[in-house]
């Protein structure tokens, strides 16, 4: 049986909760019975926010940040992509982004650019925007 590829693009930042309820659906695939699912998490636009590492969510806007479920989904071997060019455009180099070295993860997040990302859309089953 073939995996079913679904694309979650998160264009949102953290301050609300969009993000991440589309990084818990991308971690639920997971546990898909009956069926494989390869879920793939890209963020673009000010959802490249969301990747930076150490923010204070909960402190600064009273919500939880999504770092620890970037840190899942790396964990959990799911591709996690942020778009090269946005990344670009707020000033954020990889040392800025999360990872999830502590738990020995062998994924990190991947900048690509967004023609990469457009072709993941292109070639997945289902597409997921938040």
């Amino acid at each position: 049986m073939t995996a079913k590829r679904v694309f979650f693009l998160i264009r949102s930042t953290f301050k609300k909760e969009v993000p991440l309820i589309a990084m818990d659906h991308a971690l639920g695939c997971l546990t898909a019975r009956g069926f494989k699912v390869e879920p793939v998490v890209a963020f673009v636009g000010a959802g490249v926010l969301n990747c930076l590492r150490g923010q204070d969510g909960m402190g600064t806007y009273g919500i939880e940040t999504p770092e620890e479920r970037i840190k899942m989904l790396l964990v959990s071997d799911v591709k996690v992509l942020v778009c090269g060019e946005d990344m670009e455009r707020y000033g954020i180099t990889m040392d800025m982004l999360t990872d999830a070295r502590e738990f020995n993860a062998e994924n990190t997040i991947q900048p690509v650019s967004f023609e990469e990302i457009r072709e993941g859309i292109e070639s997945s089953d289902m597409v997921l925007v938040f």
